[in-house]
């Protein structure tokens, strides 16, 4: 009777990992719709898309166009590529930054921004003021701000890129930003992007 049992768990675990088997080869090189990485040509296009702002002080996020930012020439169109996307409520919005892949570009102005309004003022000065980050992705990686911790010297990350900051009670927009694509390539042919990392100032 024992010799028996054990027959059949021998039989049971061999079609178990045969199962296993079949599952992984299925499972390789599987990528979830709209998160897949992008391979690029040098000097290609690459675009830069908003998601929204946040504040860990409000908790409340805002639409990136809710704020008075340099429009692209098409046009806005928002699109979300994946379901993740949705369920977390991310509008993805088109942007008029224009980055080239593996082609450094040096500063130039995005648009011919008119003056604020008062209640558009009044308004970026709240956000400012409640600590609001900009979020922006490339490829679906999200952006970074990189800084460094003064008393230990570690360098660490904060998601996104802070709208402004205040001083002597005064607000500031951050309105000068510098882009930093990381890269990876194994033919010096195509690349994909590997980090997204954004210096912000006034």
């Amino acid at each position: 009777m024992i010799p028996r049992l054990a027959g059949k768990m021998a039989t049971k675990m061999t079609l178990l990992l045969v199962g296993v088997v079949i599952m992984a080869t299925y499972c390789n090189g599987f990528y979830v719709p709209g998160v897949a990485p992008v391979e690029f040509n040098r000097e290609e296009a690459v675009e830069v898309r908003a998601v929204k702002m946040t504040s860990v002080k409000t908790q409340l996020p805002f639409d990136y166009y809710s704020s008075p930012f340099c429009v692209p020439i098409g046009g806005k169109d928002y699109k979300a590529e994946n379901l993740g996307e949705v369920l977390r409520g991310d509008r993805i919005v088109n942007t008029p930054y224009k980055i080239q892949m593996a082609t450094p570009k040096k500063c130039s102005i995005l648009c011919d921004q008119k003056t604020f309004s008062e209640k558009q003022s009044k308004e970026m000065a709240e956000r400012i003021k409640h600590s609001y980050f900009v979020h922006l992705i490339v490829d679906n990686l999200p952006c970074a701000t990189k800084f460094e911790l003064m008393e230990t010297g570690q360098i660490q990350y904060e998601h996104g890129y802070r709208l402004g900051f205040e001083k002597d009670n005064v607000a500031y927009i951050n309105n000068h930003l510098k882009f930093v694509l990381k890269y990876h390539s194994d033919d010096q042919l195509t690349y994909r992007v590997v980090g997204f990392e954004i210096e912000a100032k006034r």
